[in-house]
This record gives structure tokens, C-alpha cells and sequence, in this order.
């Protein structure tokens, strides 16, 4: 089977005031004229345009993996629907396994709707052990696809890309972002083991660190960075920026600062960084 990028419309009827919108992703192209998506959450009404083809309404949907038939069309739209009331909504399975955790720190989803791999979610597992619905985790990263199924076979095993994060307590890792070219980066709040780390869309094998972690001390700070509770990037390739909220590191005579590392495609990367606020008094670590 083949994953394809088409053009996907999510049409949210909520409520202004909604938390979430179920939308569809995961297009995979079956053969013989046939395609499937995955809804990440129920749907009241979701309706294919076929381009060159009249449009089919699927009608309401439940989260889960659909399939549709292209016809004599020569490419497609999804719209999906929906109303909810106003607020948080969970669309996750209380009794699905996929969707338990032992001590989770940071939730992730591929935001880039060009990409074959939106709307994958990621959970980093800082400190694994028994769930409540019976399996046992492991500390790294689980990868899901958007309605939480394991695609990628991984069971109850968490992705570690060759790195021992036991080493870091229950802080390793913490926060996690999707970037620009679908990679996941991996942040550490731990003093032992502070640092950043890049995995791929489907994160297996090793990752690289992304940051140098040379001459760490007892509380966490290296060379030009210390522990790390946050991340966002933007830009891809040669111009790839990496922000970071840092506990440790001080350039003005402050620490708890947001710092833009501007680490292009390199990893270890041993640069210093642009400090963007200081923030002594820790409220914007604190956050």
C-alpha cells in the first residue's frame, strides 16, 4: 500500500468555542481506484468530491479507517463535519491500550497537511510502568496514527533511538513538537541527561542528539545549553531554527530564558544561542 498527499477539507460546525475537530488523514491509495483514510474522532457527515465524478456522502462516520472508491474521478476532496458542545472533548479509548500511559509528559500531532504523515500523534513516556488498563510502558516515544491505533506494530515497547532515558528520572524525556519536515524532537528536564534529540516521522533506529552535550554539570547545564522542558521549531534544512525554554543556561546574567539555536542540518550541534527573553523570576518556565 502507498500513502498519498491529497487535498483534504476539514469543515468544523462546532461551536466557535470547541477544543477539537475531527478531520481526515492517513490517505492511503488501496489499488484498483479504491483509497482510505483514518477519521480521528466520530463524525457527523463526511463527504468525498471527487473531481470529474459526482461527490458521495458517506454520512456519519466513527473514528476509525474508511475506504471510499475514486470512480471515474481524477482526484478528491474530504469534508468532514461535525457538532459538538463547547470544551475539552476526549477522543481517546479509556479502554484501548494505545491510549494508556504511565507517565506521560508531552503529546505531539504532524500538523503538515501536505504530508503524508499528518495527523500522527506521538506521547513521550518519562517514566514507564503498569497502566491502569494492564499494559506495562517503557520510558521514550509511542507513535500512533490519528485515531490512536498502532501502525507502525510496536506494542507496549516505547521508541528510544539508542538513547538510555532511565538515566534522566521521570523528566526524560518531557516535551515533544513536530517540525516543519515531520521529524520529532525530543526535549529532557532532567539534570542527569538535559538535552534535545531529532527523531524521524517514524521513529525508529538512532537518534541525534540535537544539541551538544559537552561538560554537564551536577544541575543539568552543558556548554551551551541546560535542561530543557520545551521546544518549537521552525524552518527545514539549512534553515531549520530551534527554540528552547532553558533552565539553566545564563547569557545575560538571567536563566529560565527562550533561546533560538539557528542549527541549520547539523546535530551536536555546539553554537551558542540567541537569546529571545530573560526571565529570572522562572513565570515563563513555570508555565
Amino acid at each position: 500500500m502507498r500513502r498519498i498527499a491529497a487535498v483534504v477539507v476539514v469543515l468544523g460546525l462546532a461551536s466557535s468555542a470547541a477544543m477539537a475537530t475531527p478531520y481526515a488523514s492517513g490517505i492511503v491509495n488501496l489499488g484498483g481506484g479504491m483509497y482510505s483514510f483514518v477519521l480521528n474522532q466520530d463524525a457527523g457527515n463526511v463527504t468525498v468530491d471527487r473531481w470529474g465524478d459526482t461527490p458521495l456522502d458517506l454520512g456519519a462516520l466513527s473514528k476509525g479507517t474508511h475506504s471510499f472508491s475514486l470512480g471515474g474521478g481524477t482526484g478528491f476532496d474530504i469534508a468532514v463535519g461535525s457538532s459538538a458542545a463547547a470544551g475539552w472533548t476526549q477522543f481517546s479509548n479509556d479502554a484501548d491500550n494505545t491510549s494508556q500511559y504511565y507517565s506521560p509528559r508531552g503529546v505531539a500531532v504532524n500538523r503538515n497537511p501536505w504530508s503524508s504523515n499528518f495527523g500522527s500523534v506521538y506521547v513521550s513516556e518519562g517514566l514507564g510502568g503498569p497502566t491502569v488498563a494492564g499494559r506495562v510502558t517503557t520510558d521514550g516515544l509511542y507513535a500512533m496514527s490519528a485515531d490512536q491505533a498502532d501502525v507502525f506494530g510496536q506494542g507496549d515497547t516505547a521508541y528510544a533511538g539508542g538513547v538510555d532515558w532511565t538515566t534522566g528520572g521521570t523528566n526524560s524525556p518531557f516535551k515533544i513538537t513536530v517540525a516543519p519536515d515531520d521529524s520529532v524532537y525530543i526535549t529532557d528536564w532532567s539534570d542527569a541527561h538535559s538535552g534535545l534529540w531529532r527523531a524521524g516521522a517514524y521513529p525508529t533506529g538512532t537518534w541525534p542528539n540535537v544539541l551538544g552535550n559537552y561538560n554537564r554539570d551536577a544541575a543539568g547545564l552543558c556548554d551551551n545549553h541546560g535542561s530543557i522542558p520545551s521546544v518549537w521549531v521552525e524552518g527545514t534544512g539549512d534553515g531549520t531554527m530551534v527554540y528552547t525554554l532553558d533552565e539553566d543556561l545564563d547569557l545575560g546574567g538571567t536563566t529560565g530564558s527562550v533561546l533560538r539555536y539557528d542549527v541549520g542540518s547539523a546535530t551536536d550541534y555546539n553554537g551558542l544561542p540567541v537569546e529571545q527573553t530573560q526571565d529570572g523570576t522562572n513565570i515563563i518556565l513555570n508555565l
